[in-house]
């Protein structure tokens, strides 16, 4: 059986906005509503990761059964808190704010979970990327560079090791797949799209509900 945990405990300060963004209406839906729809289409023990404070409205839409956390102070908490209500062989954390996700991305994601491994949805860069070496610029290669989104996911019991490892660092990474390395696990890419964009600000917002809107 495969685990999704939906993260959606943020207080989503770059929105500016007076409620959780993952609570913001499309299509008279809230936003994490799309993902949640999608895993219990494909049949997967759902946890979601939430604010105290937004529970009443979050079980307006979800079915009794769904196992229901709270968040921590930083994602990488907030996962772990998941994750120790999860059972399931597999586990896959998806961002409750990327809407666009779909089902053929996500089967070929909990496909290549096995032992010793973790695996990301990605997409190859486009743009120049340049780090600052001491206020000197130097160009990245493109071509060995991608853009990470999820879903992300591993073995349950993979993960969680990874988990009791970043803990004790004190939850600083900021994705699964950065804890998996930090515990030295190899990780692997499934291709993504473009079109699995996170909602971050007003502009995605307006955007996101535009493509579902004329859909």
């Amino acid at each position: 059986m495969v685990g999704a945990i939906i993260v959606m405990a943020g207080n989503a300060s770059r929105m500016q906005m007076d409620k959780n963004k993952a609570l913001l209406p499309i299509n008279d839906k809230p936003l994490f509503w799309y993902s949640y729809a999608l895993f219990k289409k494909l049949g997967y023990e759902i946890c979601l990761v939430i604010r105290e404070c937004d529970e009443a409205i979050v079980k307006k839409y979800v079915d009794d059964d769904i196992k229901i956390v709270y968040g921590g102070k930083t994602r990488s908490e907030s996962v772990y808190n998941g994750l120790n209500a999860i059972s399931s062989d597999k586990v896959i954390i998806h961002d409750a704010a990327r809407i666009f996700i779909d089902d053929e991305t996500t089967l070929k994601l909990v496909e290549k979970i096995k032992p010793g491994f973790g695996v990301f949805v990605g997409t190859k860069a486009i743009d120049t990327i340049r780090i600052n070496d001491n206020g000197i610029y130097k160009t990245l290669d493109r071509d060995a560079l991608v853009y990470a989104q999820t879903p992300q996911g591993a073995m349950t019991t993979d993960l969680k090791n990874a988990y009791e490892i970043e803990k004790a660092r004190g939850f600083l990474a900021t994705d699964e797949m950065m804890i998996m390395e930090n515990a030295f696990y190899k990780v692997e890419m499934v291709l993504g799209s473009a079109n699995n964009f996170k909602i971050t600000t007003k502009k995605d917002y307006i955007l996101a509900k535009e493509l579902m809107e004329n859909d």
